[in-house]
């Protein structure tokens, strides 16, 4: 089921924008504290805007990655159709034709992955929770960093995942591929890494960072988990009537 309020046993919830190593972090700290799922279950690991939490010793984590490596990556294992429908699910936009490829995808010149915004929804439009950014690629030149702002034990460093070399790179693109990309993302990119290789950040005023729920973009989202939710209950008890009030709503919050 998706959701936008998270359980309060929840200590650790990690996200991006996709394409930079996501799941291998959640199934490590799966082991040491209670996380999102990171097969991505509950529709948390890319959800477009952080989800809630009341729980106030919470800790955020978002990994990113360049956009452009990202973008090749997501096309090469084939997510690219599924994860262009995550990233744009609240924001009732459109998400790319599932038929799509890279060439045409960088030829397009359409963003359908919101990378922008969805970074910069977590990283200031919505942030309400302590949150560490960090860059794939410098993954283990911070862990200790990341360890003591999630305050584990010392010894979870022990087995920490080794970063390796993405298997997607931009040498062996065809060159119109490449310079197409480059001019979708390229602005985006540089501004990725200009940023630090690791940072926290901290809501400043916790009422007024709460207020900016009050958005179309969680309306949809508290509405669809409503839905969700409710919609269970109904599915179980009354098959008939939950197919008749399914049809009922927008097809962007059908369960």
């Amino acid at each position: 089921m998706k959701k936008i309020i998270v359980p309060n046993n929840i200590e650790i919830i990690i996200s991006s924008f996709g394409g930079v190593g996501t799941s291998f972090l959640l199934e490590y700290f799966e082991s040491y504290a209670r996380t999102n799922s990171p097969s991505d279950l509950d529709f948390v690991k890319h959800s477009s805007v952080p989800p809630i939490s009341f729980n106030r010793k919470v800790k955020f984590i978002y990994i990113y990655g360049d956009p452009i490596l990202a973008t090749v990556s997501l096309f090469r294992r084939k997510y690219h159709y599924y994860q262009s429908k995550k990233l744009s699910f609240y924001k009732s936009a459109k998400s790319m034709p599932e038929s799509l490829s890279l060439e045409d995808y960088a030829k397009g010149q359409n963003d359908y992955f919101y990378f922008e915004e969805h970074f910069n929804n977590w990283h200031t439009k919505f942030l309400a929770h302590p949150t560490c950014f960090i860059k794939y690629e410098k993954l283990n030149e911070v862990k200790e960093e990341l360890i003591k702002f999630l305050e584990l034990p010392e010894d979870s460093l022990i087995n920490f995942p080794t970063y390796t070399q993405r298997k997607s790179n931009l040498e062996n693109l065809d060159p119109d591929t490449r310079k197409g990309l480059e001019l979708l993302y390229g602005d985006f990119s540089e501004k990725l890494s200009n940023m630090k290789d690791f940072e926290i950040r901290l809501p400043k005023k916790q009422l007024f960072y709460w207020l900016k729920y009050f958005n179309k973009l969680y309306a949809k989202a508290l509405l669809n988990q409503f839905f969700s939710y409710t919609g269970v209950k109904i599915r179980r008890k009354f098959p008939t009537l939950f197919w008749s009030l399914n049809k009922l709503k927008p097809k962007s919050w059908r369960i």
